[in-house]
């Protein structure tokens, strides 16, 4: 695989925000899936829990300092994730099929407040309908989930769009199956044509 100069470089002394799993930072769970986005944001995932894990952000550098072996990651090309049994297995590093064409960058010029608050809507408008239609929620209970979830950061969090950085699905089938739902759950392990299709008219109708 080819350096990609993409997004933040996996160093142990970057200071660009990545998220983790909170159980990787509070509790030293071990790093067992990664995820690139299509931006070059990076995703630090631990199998060590059941039930949906809390997300925090972290300086990226962190990653290797809780872990030297992710060093094996550097050259990991945005838009493809790894995975491995356990700490010391080798790294299965495969194009990601749930990457989201890049947009903005983190690196771009920041977003202004009316293009963050349009991208909160979107996300949050697709977190519900997967909770609705895979979790049998109503829709009142499942837009108090999506907008506690995607709640508004003030401008002045450099962070605030790391949420961004994983498609609406993957926080939704997180909190509805839990931390490695994409072995517990093969079958939601992609995200399906019909939630593209619902994407696809949200964002036309945002745009008409």
């Amino acid at each position: 695989m080819s350096h990609s100069k993409v997004g933040a470089q996996l160093r142990e002394d970057s200071r660009e925000g990545a998220l983790f799993d909170r159980v990787v930072v509070e509790q030293g769970a071990p790093i067992q899936r990664v995820v690139r986005d299509a931006a070059g944001g990076w995703t630090f995932l631990s199998n060590a829990v059941d039930t949906p894990s809390d997300k925090t952000v972290a300086q990226l550098g962190k990653a290797l300092r809780l872990d030297p072996t992710i060093a094996e990651l550097a050259d990991l090309p945005p838009g493809w994730m790894a995975s491995r049994a356990n700490i010391g297995a080798p790294w299965d590093c495969v194009r990601d099929p749930d990457a989201k064409p890049a947009g903005r960058s983190l690196d771009d010029e920041p977003l202004t407040d009316d293009e963050y608050a349009a991208a909160l809507e979107e996300e949050r408008h697709m977190f519900a309908w997967c909770l609705v239609r895979y979790q049998g929620a109503t829709e009142a209970a499942a837009e108090a989930a999506a907008r506690e979830f995607y709640h508004f950061e003030p401008a002045d969090n450099p962070s605030r769009c790391l949420v961004f950085h994983d498609a609406a699905w993957h926080w939704a089938m997180l909190r509805i199956f839990g931390e490695g739902y994409w072995r517990s759950h093969p079958q939601r392990a992609h995200i399906p044509d019909d939630y593209w299709q619902e994407r696809n008219r949200c964002e036309a109708q945002g745009s008409g």
